[in-house]
């Protein structure tokens, strides 16, 4: 019987997926990672002054993107959205099978781009 197993540091053969969010409620191209092996989504854009440049959130969704459910909270179920000045990154692992994953802009400043890339 073959079976397949995963190398640590080999590459996951999947295609970063990257863009740029330039109003609140736009989304990303769905991800669909390896399963038991981490990934990173990244967002970042120009340093300016004045406060908060932009906010995203990692979505996840168990039927194919039908529905979507906040990936990141903390202890207390509360949900992380990652808010920036000019840079945030975020790594996760997902040991389950068949399920994908989005970034979704909570808010971004007028003017102001957020590039983003999620990869594993």
């Amino acid at each position: 019987m073959l079976t397949s197993v995963s190398v640590p540091g080999a590459p996951s053969g999947k295609e970063p997926i990257v863009g740029i969010f330039t109003a609140p409620g736009q989304v990303s191209e769905v991800f669909s990672p390896v399963s038991g092996r981490p990934f990173s989504a990244a967002a970042w854009g120009p340093q300016t002054a004045g406060g908060i440049n932009g906010s995203i959130s990692l979505q996840r969704s168990f039927d194919g993107g039908s529905n979507w459910t906040i990936a990141a909270r903390d202890m207390a179920h509360n949900t992380l959205n990652y808010e920036f000045y000019i840079g945030t990154s975020i790594d996760f692992v997902n040991y389950e099978s068949g399920v994908v994953f989005r970034l979704f802009c909570n808010f971004v400043r007028n003017g102001v781009g957020i590039n983003y890339r999620i990869s594993q």
